[in-house]
């Protein structure tokens, strides 16, 4: 994915990679390891509030397929993506990032 200034053709290569890990018997492996690459790529042609709710089923694949990194990765992108977009309750977001941040 950083191979190409073309960020629509990133794109359709992100929905088509999307297509194929979601047919896969290793769904959860393939979703861990290319989160950082599907987050990014709906990031730069979506909305961010269309990306929050693609970090929780990331972090719930890297956690199945046993890759804590990557989980931890998750849930805190998830906390800050909610920062970004204006969540309402920011105790309740600072509560959820201390407890990633002891979960690490």
């Amino acid at each position: 994915f950083h191979f190409t200034d073309d960020i629509q053709l990133a794109s359709h290569i992100g929905k088509v990679s999307e297509s194929l890990i979601e047919g896969s018997p290793k769904k959860h492996v393939l979703r861990s390891r290319l989160s950082h690459e599907l987050t990014t790529l709906k990031t730069i042609t979506e909305p961010m509030q269309s990306t929050t709710s693609l970090f929780p089923e990331l972090y719930n694949s890297a956690k199945l397929a046993g890759d804590v990194e990557n989980a931890i990765t998750c849930r805190s992108h998830y906390c800050l993506a909610r920062f970004w977009v204006g969540v309402s309750d920011l105790f309740l977001l600072i509560q959820e990032l201390l407890q990633c941040i002891k979960e690490a």
